[in-house]
C-alpha cells in the first residue's frame, strides 16, 4: 500500500511500511494451553469490502460469564496448507487486532497481493485460553479501486504557520534555547527547496555552514489537522531524511514517534492522551562503501490511521532531538492518502 509520490517529493530510498499489528504482541502470547473453560465465543463474518490490496473483515467476539476478553481480531493466511488449520501461531499467518475486545467490529488486512486467495477467522483471547470462529476465503480483488493522494504537503513553500495552519509545533522538557521544528532550506544539499527539520543544532547554521550550536536536548513535536471524513482506509505518510546521514556521522539511527487523536494535541498533556500509532527507525544501508556502511539515510514511512477517525483528526510527530542518541530528523514532505474509485 505504498504510495508513488516522486513527483511531489524527491524519493529515493526504499520503502518502509509500518504493519497494522506492530504493537507489542507476540505470537507466542497466544500458545497458553486453555483451560477449555468459559472461552469467549468468536464468530467470523463476511467481507465488508475488498481494495485488492487490502481488505475489511467483520467479526463478533463474546465473553462467557465474567471472563472478559482481552484481545480479539483476525488471523489471515494466503498460504493454502493452513486453510484447514489458521491459526495465531502458524508460520505464514498475520494476526490483527480489533480496535474493540468485544462484539461486533470491521477489521483491516492490509499489504495484500492483488487476485491472491485468502484464509481468515476471528479469534478471541481471555484468561482462559484462545478460542476460533470459522475459517472462511476471499480473493482479494481490486474492483477499480487504487490507492491515490488526498492531500500532498510538499514543503518547498511550506512553513509552520500557512496551509491553513495545518502545522504546528510545541516543544517537551526541552532545555532553554533548544530548537523546535524549523523551515529550512536546503540549498546545501543541491536541492531547491525546503524542508522541516528537527534537531539538537542550530538549524540554520548547519544547513548553511555544515556546523551549528549543540542546542541541547528536547522532544520536538509537530502537529497537523487533517480532515478524514469519508476516506477510504487512510493513510499518512512520511518522506524522512537521518539529520546524522546528511553529515557523514555513522551509528545514530535516528527515530520518531507518531499519535493521532480526535482533539487538538496542542502540549504534553494532551500528546500523552492521543493513541500511539507506532515508532519507526531509519534502517541501516549496508550497500555503500566502507566508509558509509553505518549511515541511516532517508526512507518512507507509512501509518495506517483507525477507522474510528473518520473526521477532523489531529496527527502528532514526536522526534527526540538528543546529542547522545541522534542528531534529529529532516522532513522532505508528507502526503494523505486514501482508497479511490479508479475513472472509468
Amino acid at each position: 500500500m505504498k504510495l508513488n509520490i516522486s513527483k511531489i517529493l524527491t524519493i529515493s530510498a526504499i520503502a518502509l511500511s509500518v504493519a497494522a499489528c506492530s504493537d507489542d504482541l507476540d505470537k507466542n502470547d497466544y500458545n497458553r494451553v486453555p483451560s477449555g473453560e468459559n472461552l469467549a465465543t468468536a464468530t467470523t463474518g463476511g467481507v465488508v469490502e475488498c481494495y485488492g490490496k487490502a481488505a475489511v473483515v467483520n467479526i463478533n467476539t463474546q465473553a462467557i460469564e465474567s471472563n472478559p476478553v482481552n484481545t480479539c481480531g483476525v488471523v489471515f493466511s494466503s498460504t493454502d496448507s493452513l486453510e484447514a488449520n489458521l491459526t495465531v501461531s502458524a508460520d505464514g499467518a498475520t494476526f490483527v487486532k480489533a480496535d474493540a475486545n468485544q462484539g461486533s467490529a470491521n477489521v483491516t488486512l492490509n499489504d495484500l497481493e492483488v487476485d491472491s486467495t485468502y484464509y481468515y477467522r476471528a479469534f478471541a483471547y481471555t484468561a482462559n485460553g484462545l478460542s476460533y470462529g470459522e475459517i472462511k476465503k476471499f480473493k482479494a480483488t481490486a474492483d477499480g479501486w487504487n490507492i491515490e493522494p488526498d492531500i500532498n504537503f510538499n514543503l518547498n513553500d511550506a512553513t509552520l504557520d500557512e496551509n491553513d495552519n495545518v502545522f504546528s509545533t510545541f516543544q517537551i522538557s526541552g532545555d532553554e534555547g533548544s530548537s523546535s521544528w524549523s523551515v529550512v532550506p536546503l540549498g546545501m544539499l543541491g536541492m531547491n527547496a525546503n524542508g522541516l527539520v528537527s534537531t539538537c543544532f542550530d538549524p540554520d547554521a548547519m544547513f548553511n555552514s555544515g556546523s551549528g550550536q549543540d542546542m541541547g536536548t528536547v522532544d520536538n513535536v509537530l502537529c497537523m489537522k487533517l480532515d478524514l471524513t469519508g476516506l477510504r482506509l487512510p493513510q499518512i505518510q512520511f518522506d524522512m531524511v537521518n539529520v546524522a546521514a546528511l553529515f557523514g556521522e555513522t551509528g545514530y539511527p535516528a527515530s520518531f514517534t507518531v499519535y493521532i487523536s480526535d482533539k487538538p494535541i496542542t502540549d504534553e498533556a494532551s500528546l500523552e492522551s492521543a493513541k500511539v500509532l507506532g515508532t519507526a527507525s531509519f534502517k541501516k544501508f549496508e550497500d555503500l562503501d566502507d566508509a558509509n556502511k553505518g549511515l541511516y539515510q532517508e526512507d518512507i514511512f507509512t501509518f495506517d490511521l483507525p477507522a474510528k477517525y473518520n473526521k477532523v483528526a489531529y496527527v502528532a510527530l514526536r522526534n527526540n532531538s538528543n546529542i547522545e542518541k541522534d542528531f534529529g530528523v529532516l522532513m522532505l514532505g508528507c502526503a494523505l492518502q486514501s482508497f479511490h474509485k479508479i475513472a472509468e
